[in-house]
Order: structure tokens, then sequence, then C-alpha cells
């Protein structure tokens, strides 16, 4: 029998009343605890046995949480946090104040909301990326930042892009927090050169490569009339479509499509709320499931969806995919959360590390506040999260067992400071806004 002084010393323990590991799929423990040393999950078990085998620096008695995995925005412009609700005005305004500084700022509120929501990594693509994964790693967050290629309609060559992400990824290989990935903002922007290029230092260096693909109607036809083949076959034509591919949105897709991703084994951002905000359509989530295919979970930019309240949006998700079957069984509380969890992981090739809560992997993990009435009874309680919660119900968040959040409370950022960041460009937005004119469609 263990003694006090027998017992295992672990940074923290943390006790709940529920806890969802994702894997095994389906699983719900009650009155359980999860023991972290080293970053890492050392194990996960009753709080009984915990009490008697560990001995923590730092204990949480959350008596009335659920634990589950960090959530994974797997599609997100996180410095467009700044341009929220103003998707008609995006590139005239960009045009005017993108820089650095606006990245920095940006950045730090759309992290900031992300925390408190309960999401813990994150796939970002914009400008200035750079400057994007130091301010992840500043404040703590997991990310996987995509670094843009554009044409040179942007006033900077394609070659310039690459080599410039080259650098950024070569600086973060020993980086624990952050992954880098090529990021492609439109593929029909981009010829067939700059396309084999980036296949080359993606397979050379096993680089992911992140797609906006099919997020309108249009795309299709205007890859035809440009290059004489439909998106995904000249992506196959070119060695891009692979397993470490990352597609986002792929809305208007037929079987044909479903049966090209398919074969290559590559992995769907699916961004719904963006989607339906824009009137653009949705993606076809369930038939890409029932074919295998890896779907993970996107808010894409503040500007085109408003919210990076992942947990919130998973509920849109669910009853989306439940009309669109018409089944109401096909896709439960277990499945959405797999989703915005494991999926993600998956789809940005870091699910032996993080997306479900399992002895090695980094404690990447969030505590609900389940007290909210919404959330009862508690037989379901995947279920009771999906439709009962949102993201303001989270109140703690860790990754690599530090706590990035305690209480509804940031940690590694000032509140302060982001108020005043939003006082900042509220001015200059409010100037740069009445200068230009926006697209009314939008």
């Amino acid at each position: 029998m263990e003694t006090p002084e027998s017992r295992e010393q672990v940074d923290i323990l943390v006790k709940c009343k529920y806890l969802i590991p994702i894997v095994p799929f389906g699983t719900e423990y009650k009155d359980y605890a999860i023991a972290v040393k080293n970053q890492r999950i050392l194990e996960i078990c009753p709080q009984t046995e915990a009490s008697r085998r560990y001995k923590a620096g730092k204990e949480y008695d959350l008596k009335h949480h659920l634990i589950m995995p960090g959530l994974i925005n797997s599609q997100v412009c996180a410095s467009m946090r700044l341009l929220k609700g103003l998707a008609e005005y995006i590139r005239p305004l960009e045009q005017k104040i993108l820089n650095a500084d606006f990245v920095e700022d940006g950045a730090k509120l759309a992290i900031s909301e992300m925390i408190k929501s309960g999401t813990t990594c994150y796939a970002d693509m914009y400008f200035f990326p750079t400057v994007s994964a130091a301010i992840a790693r500043e404040i703590g967050v997991r990310s996987q930042i995509g670094f843009p290629v554009f044409d040179e309609s942007s006033g900077r060559s394609a070659d310039s892009y690459i080599h410039e992400g080259l650098k950024l990824h070569d600086s973060c290989k020993n980086q624990l927090l952050t992954k880098t990935a090529f990021a492609i903002d439109s593929l029909n922007m981009l010829d067939s050169e700059t396309l084999s290029l980036i296949a080359t230092y993606a397979n050379e260096l096993d680089l992911p490569i992140r797609i906006r693909l099919h997020e309108n109607a249009s795309e299709k036809s205007v890859s035809v009339n440009r290059f004489g083949s439909r998106p995904l076959e000249r992506l196959i034509e070119l060695g891009m479509l692979q397993p470490q591919t990352q597609l986002a949105h792929m809305i208007k897709i037929d079987d044909h499509d479903i049966q090209l991703l398919k074969n290559n084994g590559c992995h769907i951002i699916a961004c719904p709320e963006s989607n339906l905000k824009l009137d653009n359509g949705f993606c076809p989530i369930e038939e890409l499931l029932l074919h295998g295919i890896n779907v993970g979970l996107g808010t894409e930019s503040s500007a085109c969806n408003t919210s990076l309240d992942l947990l919130g949006g998973i509920k849109i998700v669910n009853l989306l995919i439940k009309g669109f079957s018409k089944d109401s069984s096909f896709f439960d509380g277990h499945q959405s959360l797999q989703m915005a969890t494991l999926n993600g992981a998956k789809a940005l090739n870091w699910h032996d590390e993080i997306g479900s809560l399992e002895s090695g992997k980094f404690a990447d993990f969030i505590a609900i506040d389940i007290r909210n009435i919404d959330c009862f009874p508690t037989t379901n309680m995947a279920s009771a999260i999906v439709y009962g919660s949102s993201g303001s119900d989270v109140s703690h968040c860790w990754v690599g067992g530090k706590a990035l959040m305690e209480n509804s409370e940031l940690k590694t950022i000032r509140e302060s400071d982001l108020v005043n960041i939003t006082q900042k460009w509220s001015q200059k937005l409010h100037l740069a806004r009445s200068t230009v004119k926006g697209n009314r469609n939008l």
C-alpha cells in the first residue's frame, strides 16, 4: 500500500466530475483524475487511485466540471480578428492597414478568444506568419502556422513567399508548440510552375499543404477554363493531393470528387459557419465520413464568421449533418467532439501527440463548467456538451500541463492589454473604413 512518502511527484493533478477522453471512442468516465508530469499525461484513473498514487505540485478539484481534450480549430486566419464583421471590406482594408503590428495585435485577440472558448491548438494562414508564430508561442497555445504563397499581383514574387516560409519552417523544427505548412489561399491564382515547386519542397521536407478549395461555386469552371482541368484533378497532376494535404471548405463537390479525395488520403477541414454566413453552401460532411475521409473542423476568420467559438459551432455542425443525412442517429455527440479534437489532430498530423486524452500525449485539455442548466440531465455527457454548452462555459485550459486559463481568467496575457488593442484598432478601422467601398454581397 502506498504511503504519503512513496507517492510519485507530478506537476498537476486535475480531478473532475466527468471526463471524455475521445479514445476509446464513446467512453465517459465519472469521478476521474488526470496526472500530468513533464508536459504529458502520466495517467488517467479514478480519483481515489490518483490520490493514493500521486503527490501534485498543484491540485485542481473541479467537482462541477467535465474534462475533455482541447479543441483544435483546423482553419482560421487569426489576425483577421481585427476585421470581425467586416467581410465586405476585407481586401480594401488590408491594402490600407495591414502590417506586422496589425498581425501581432489581431493574433493576440484571436488566440485569447480561442483559449476562452476551449481551443488549445489552431491552424493559421495569413500574412506575416513569423509574427503569428511568435505570438502563439508567447501566449502558450499550440499552432500550425501556414505560410501563404501568393502570385505577383500581391506585389511580391511567389518565390519570395516560399523562401520566407521555408526560413520559418527551419526556425520551428525544434519547437514543441509550433508546426508549419504551406498555405494556398486560392489555387486558381497560382500557375503550375509555382505549385510544382511547392509540391517538391513539401515532399522533400514532409511539409503539409493547406489549401482553401471549393469555397465557392465558380472555382471549378474557372479552373477548367484557365488550366483545362478541375481543381482536384489539377492537384493530382501536380502531385499535390496526398495524405499531408489539408483542404479547407470543400463545398460543391460531387461523387467523382469524393472518390478522388478517398483515393488520395487527404484531409478535409469543414468550415460550415463561415460557408453558411457567406451563403456559399455546405461541405457534405456526412458523405465524406461515410467514405472514410477524415474531416476536421474550423471556424475560418472572424471577418467571415464573427466567432471563433468552436465549441458553440459544434452544435450547428451536428444539426446540419443530421438534416442533410435525414438520419437523426447518424452523427452523435461523441462523433461531433471527435471531429473538433482528434480529427483535427489527424489533419494536422499531430494525432500522436494531441487530440485525445491518453497516457504519453501532451496534456492539452479543457474544463467545462456543467452547472449550466442546459447540460442536465447528465446521462449522456457528450450530447449535453454538444447541445447544451458553448465556449462561455469553458473555465480552465491547459496546454502541455501549463494553465492558460483558470476560473475563466487568462493567465498568459492580460485582458487589459486586449482592451487597449481593441480601442486602438477600432479608431484606425473606423477611419480606414470611411475611405473604402465594400462588397455588399458578403
